[in-house]
């Protein structure tokens, strides 16, 4: 018997020109397809998607939004997106698990750094931040905008009270200085006068974070956008 001299890739080829266009473009669909669900998949893996709700971070997300407003009727939402492989350093933007409830906040300081809520001239405080090495700078918060006159003398009080078990040096009512502990992490909100946190209970774990923030946008409820969150909200 005599065989014809024929390759696998020739009958390949052979039967690939004689298919069908319609049977090409469901290969090139399922193609997309596989390739849309292994993105998800990875995407669904490496990050956290939250919607930011209040006006704790302002002026830095849901600047739109007043505090009169209420915030299920505001056009304006912001969507985060967080990387859990990710816990963020000093200045970085996190989610963080704060007593069941998942919260957005800047991390200030880290463990083994000293925190010092000071008075200055203009009847304000501020903070400082001393690194191990003993070197100490006051901290360029640009981020907080407007809302400095927030951080009064009840501020400090407050500031005091929450973090009394850490505190290291005190020169009240003036200022206070306090070491944030092994393995915590001190966060705030970038609206001083209307967010709950570390100034207000204190350092938390460093296994509390979520993920830090690595991108994120802000969308209106026209119509556009509800379909683009609607997209968004698959993952």
């Amino acid at each position: 018997m005599k065989f014809s001299d024929i390759s696998l890739q020739d009958v390949n080829k052979k039967y690939s020109n004689k298919k069908p266009i319609i049977l090409k473009i469901i290969d090139v669909v399922f193609a997309l397809y596989i390739l849309l669900c292994v993105a998800y998949l990875v995407f669904c893996v490496v990050f956290i998607k939250a919607e930011v709700i209040g006006v704790s971070m302002q002026p830095t997300y849901n600047k739109n939004l007043s505090l009169s407003e209420d915030y299920e009727k505001s056009i304006y939402k912001d969507i985060v997106f967080a990387n859990r492989f990710e816990k963020g350093t000093n200045g970085d933007i996190v989610l963080a698990q704060v007593e069941n409830e998942l919260v957005i906040k800047r991390i200030i300081a880290t463990e083994g750094q000293k925190l010092t809520l000071q008075l200055e001239s203009d009847g304000y405080y501020y903070y400082y931040l001393t690194n191990a090495d003993g070197k100490t700078k006051k901290l360029n918060e640009d981020y907080i905008a407007n809302n400095r006159y927030a951080m009064n003398f009840e501020y400090y009080l407050m500031f005091r009270e929450a973090n009394k078990d850490i505190v290291v040096d005190e020169g009240y009512p003036n200022r206070t200085t306090i070491l944030i502990p092994k393995d915590r992490v001190f966060i705030l909100g970038d609206n001083r006068g209307h967010s709950n946190d570390s100034s207000s209970y204190g350092a938390i774990k460093k296994d509390n974070i979520e993920g830090k923030v690595s991108f994120s946008y802000e969308y209106n409820q026209n119509f556009l956008s509800f379909l683009w969150k609607e997209f968004c909200s698959i993952f």
